[in-house]
């Protein structure tokens, strides 16, 4: 099991258009003021494997989940916000370099399949890990994401993020 979270926050300029979020609409020429958070809680099975006498190895994973993304769009006098949730799908797919037993060097991609909340919903990370006893890893690294969401009843919305992670694993 697994949880990401993040929040940003950002300006976006309109112009002489039109951008609706939650019950409101926002008529250019303005800056809309912006805030997310995103959350992913997710049950995967991963599967690692390193060829036979030398440090390379690939990992695949697949599991279930929950992604949520609540969005804030501010003016000077308007705030409005809006949620999106989704069952997911997430498949993870990666190569991994071992200098040592216990310790590791990864890159990875997560692609997370959702219902109609989420067009488009993908990540990469790169990460160094090491083992401390027979179970546990700690990990850190840096990672990237972009978020899209669909225009239907609202303004489309992308949202990229990245920055560096840490993160504590059992293996079993």
């Amino acid at each position: 099991g697994g949880g990401i979270w993040a929040r940003g926050t950002d300006s976006q300029p309109i112009g002489a258009g039109l951008a609706r979020v939650g019950d409101l609409e926002f008529t250019g020429p303005q800056t809309l003021q912006t805030k997310f958070d995103f959350a992913l809680y997710d049950a995967s099975l991963r599967w690692t494997h390193v060829v036979h006498d030398t440090p390379f190895g690939y990992e695949v994973g697949a599991g279930v989940g929950v992604a949520d993304l609540d969005l804030g769009v501010t003016t000077n006098t308007l705030p409005s916000e809006d949620s999106f949730q989704s069952p997911a799908f997430r498949l993870a797919l990666g190569g991994l370099v071992r200098p040592r037993l216990s310790t590791r060097v990864a890159f990875g991609w997560t692609i997370l399949r959702t219902n109609s909340s989420f067009t488009d919903a993908n990540g990469f990370q790169l990460s160094l890990a090491q083992k401390l006893g027979r179970r546990a890893t700690v990990q850190g690294g840096y990672s990237q994401w972009k978020l899209e969401t669909p225009g239907v009843g609202r303004s489309a919305v992308t949202i990229k993020f990245s920055g560096p992670f840490i993160g504590f694993g059992l293996g079993f």
